[in-house]
């Protein structure tokens, strides 16, 4: 990026201010610091924010499919007592097969929903949600603040 100070640029000049404070340019390269800090700082908001947008989409996702798997397994015990039904009071073998088959498959796609529902849970919402209340955790200012203290207790 244009304009701003890499890590090696940044630790070449620190150790140059350090051995050789007289002829350092440390000093001058302090508003690319700056610039630095409020572009990583205004990424680390943007990416904040969509990782929040993301995690809300994904809370959403499972708790709708862990509703439409229990949708699902209603479904199926209904199924199965019309089959039931079928075959006992209505004496209509074919029907009360057919309903058991469509209650088996609907228990088969349900279970299916819900091992897809518990790793949405785990392997996206778990580390999503880690990285938003452990790295990501902070207020805007979080780098600006003790940049502007180190800053300034540089100059003096």
């Amino acid at each position: 990026w244009p304009g701003l100070i890499g890590i090696g640029e940044f630790i070449e000049e620190t150790r140059e201010d350090y051995s050789s404070p007289t002829t350092s340019t440390f000093v001058s390269r302090m508003p690319q610091c700056r610039q630095t800090i409020s572009a990583l700082e205004e990424t680390l908001d943007f990416d904040r924010d969509g990782l929040t947008k993301l995690k809300k989409a994904i809370k959403a996702i499972h708790n709708s499919g862990n509703a439409h798997v229990d949708n699902e397994m209603y479904l199926s015990r209904a199924l199965e007592r019309l089959g039931g039904n079928a075959l006992s009071k209505d004496s209509e073998p074919d029907i009360g097969a057919a309903f058991f088959k469509f209650a088996v498959v609907t228990k088969e796609l349900s279970a299916l929903m819900k091992t897809l529902m518990q790793n949405i849970n785990n392997i996206v919402m778990f580390p999503v949600d880690s990285l938003l209340k452990g790295d990501l955790r902070g207020v805007k200012g979080d780098l600006k603040r003790p940049f502007d203290k180190a800053s300034k207790d540089y100059e003096s």
